[in-house]
C-alpha cells in the first residue's frame, strides 16, 4: 500500500491543486480560511507533523503575499503552495486519509514536492523575514 501511487501521480495531483488556485480570493477563501484546521492537521497526523513549521511559514508567505507586503514571489508559486494546503485539507486524494496509517502518505508526498519546487521562493521568504 505504502507504494500505491507513483511520483508521476503526485506531481499530477500537485498540479491539479495548484490549478484551482486561480485568484487571490481563491486563495483566502479556500485555504487561508482553513488556518486552524490545517495546522491542527498538521500537529495531530504524525506523517504530518515534521512539516508543522513549514506549513506555518507558507501560510505567513500566503498572507505578506496577499496583503502586498511581500511581493517577490511569483504568482504561479503562491498558487502551488496553496493548492497543497488544499491537497492535504481534502480528505479524498490518492490515497483516502480514513486508510490509516497509509491515508497521508500521499499527502506528505505532495506536500514534500512542494518544498522541494517551491524551496528557494521559501527560503527567500524566510531571509526576508527575518529581521
Amino acid at each position: 500500500m505504502a507504494n500505491s501511487f507513483t511520483d508521476d501521480q503526485v506531481q499530477r495531483q500537485f498540479a491539479a491543486y495548484s490549478k484551482k488556485m486561480s485568484s487571490p480570493q481563491r486563495v483566502q477563501s479556500k485555504v487561508l480560511d482553513e488556518e486552524s484546521r490545517i495546522f491542527g492537521l498538521f500537529s495531530r497526523v504524525n506523517r504530518l507533523k515534521p512539516f508543522l513549521e513549514d506549513a506555518q511559514t507558507i501560510f505567513a508567505l500566503l498572507k505578506d503575499f496577499l496583503s502586498g507586503r511581500y511581493k517577490d514571489v511569483p504568482w504561479r508559486v503562491i498558487a502551488a503552495l496553496a493548492g497543497v494546503l488544499l491537497y492535504v485539507l481534502t480528505p479524498i486524494d490518492l490515497i483516502p486519509d480514513v486508510l490509516i496509517p497509509f491515508g497521508w502518505l500521499d499527502d506528505a508526498a505532495v506536500f514534500t514536492l512542494a518544498l522541494k519546487l517551491c524551496g528557494g521562493d521559501i527560503e527567500a521568504y524566510r531571509r526576508w523575514k527575518r529581521p
